[in-house]
């Protein structure tokens, strides 16, 4: 049977990021991205539990931080936790797998974190454990849900 978990959003960074290691000594991040629907004429913002594990998550803690624009690829996990009052909880969570920063937001390191403007969005992808960087070739293009740069629709 064939089957598929993914997730792609693209919204903001809606505060600073939950740095964090594992027992083995890794860091990983926890973050809030906030994404923003209009339904019925009403704006709304939904705001998505991300994790991000290994070297992607290096990558995340050098050029995230609060209102930063950036596209989340992953998968969409749903765990169960008891909290100290002995209740049940649930979270819905997006392992990422890729980000590829986006306009927007101050980011961290030279120049904010920002791309200057005549440099095109940068793409992490984590590929078997290996982190890839991909520069995306044309302003505003984006990676196919294979990773696989595409481009904008003609207008």
């Amino acid at each position: 049977m064939a089957s598929m978990n993914k997730a792609i959003l693209i919204g903001k960074v809606a505060k600073d990021l939950d740095i964090r290691q594992s027992q083995a000594g890794a860091d990983y991040c926890r973050l809030s991205l906030a994404t923003a629907d209009k339904w019925n004429g009403e704006e709304r913002t939904e705001y998505h539990a991300v994790l991000i594990f290994g070297k992607l998550a290096e990558v995340a803690i050098k050029y995230l931080a609060k209102d930063r624009q950036v596209c989340i690829e992953g998968r969409i996990q749903y765990r169960k936790w008891t909290d100290k009052a002995g209740v049940d909880r649930w979270i819905t969570e997006i392992i990422a797998s890729a980000l590829t920063l986006l306009g927007g937001g101050t980011g961290k390191g030279g120049n904010g974190g920002q791309p200057k403007p005549s440099e095109p969005p940068v793409a992490f992808v984590n590929t078997g454990g290996e982190l890839s960087r991909i520069t995306l070739p044309l302003a505003g293009a984006c990676l196919s849900p294979c990773g696989r740069p595409t481009s904008p629709p003609a207008p």
